[in-house]
């Protein structure tokens, strides 16, 4: 063990005195020379191999995400299709442009509801969660010239509660009377918002499940905004939200698994090192650092 320990003792010295010469020679036998012996970047606190290995790591991962490529879809409501006022043919068409005319939607977060509570029964307080809380989505669509979207979520609205016509007391869909609430089946619709790559290659796909909108927001309109178009911002509010098709390959980011072989040797050197110092304990001080080290020694071993 102790001849172990001094052979990665000096191996290690010599990496530290490679890699300080590295960085005192020119790039193009400096760097050649600190990958021989690991790299040493984080030893000698130099910053390339760190900055290196960054530029690999978004080259590995098709480069960074955009926030503008992207699009949504969502289905006809079922309390739309039979509206006596709005065709079925003219929902199709709407709803093909939806993927053009959503210019903005958020990608949906969460939080937990948590609760405190005493460490013990009587120690720190310590917060613990108990249910997922789910923040309405916001989209701003783009008004076409015909005004098709904007009398679609108009009448998307008026389906969810019959708020139009109320002196008359005419019927809406559904044969729907003035302020009554239809059934969520029937308004409700699943969103699917998906972000793509340069080359259209999905990244991301979420779906959000029975959701349908609960504000539609006002829209100024100024004779000198000429070079402005309209743009109509929509809340929808949704029973649950699910990430489709999670492909994560955590062993491909595992240091571990990519330590090159001094890399290895080094830790195990270190984890060596750690075993023999520990002496023969005398008390109970003693009992409790030895166990704390040979722990320390074990994780560093862990993976080989």
């Amino acid at each position: 063990m102790a001849n172990i320990g001094g052979f990665i003792a000096k191996g290690q010295a010599i990496a530290g005195s490679a890699n300080a010469l590295g960085d005192l020679l020119p790039p193009s036998i400096g760097n050649p020379l600190k990958s021989f012996f690991g790299g040493g970047g984080q030893q000698t606190g130099s910053s390339y191999s760190s900055v290196n290995k960054f530029r690999a790591s978004i080259a590995a991962n098709n480069g960074l995400a955009r926030l503008n490529r992207f699009f949504i879809d969502f289905n006809i409501p079922n309390s739309m299709r039979a509206h006596d006022d709005h065709g079925g043919v003219e929902d199709r068409e709407i709803i093909f442009d939806v993927p053009f005319l959503a210019e903005s939607v958020n990608l949906p977060g969460v939080s937990f509801a948590t609760t405190e509570i005493r460490r013990y029964g009587y120690g720190p307080i310590e917060r613990k969660p108990y249910m997922p809380i789910f923040v309405d989505n916001t989209i701003s669509f783009l008004g076409d010239g015909k005004g098709r979207m904007y009398k679609f979520l108009y009448t998307w609205m008026n389906t969810i509660i019959k708020f139009d016509e109320m002196p008359s007391g005419k019927t809406g869909s559904n044969n729907a009377r003035p302020f009554e609430v239809d059934f969520k089946n029937d308004y409700s619709v699943d969103i699917t918002i998906i972000t793509v790559d340069e080359g259209n290659n999905k990244i991301i796909e979420l779906k959000l499940y029975d959701a349908y909108p609960i504000f539609m927001g006002d829209i100024q309109m100024n004779w000198g905004s000429n070079d402005d178009v309209m743009r109509i911002p929509v809340t929808f509010t949704f029973f649950n939200w699910k990430m489709q098709d999670i492909e994560i390959n955590l062993a491909e980011n595992d240091p571990k698994k990519n330590m090159s072989t001094f890399q290895k040797l080094q830790k195990i050197g270190s984890a060596v090192q750690t075993l023999a110092a520990i002496r023969k304990p005398n008390g109970v001080a003693d009992i409790i650092n030895a166990a704390g080290n040979a722990k320390i020694a074990i994780g560093g071993l862990s993976g080989f």
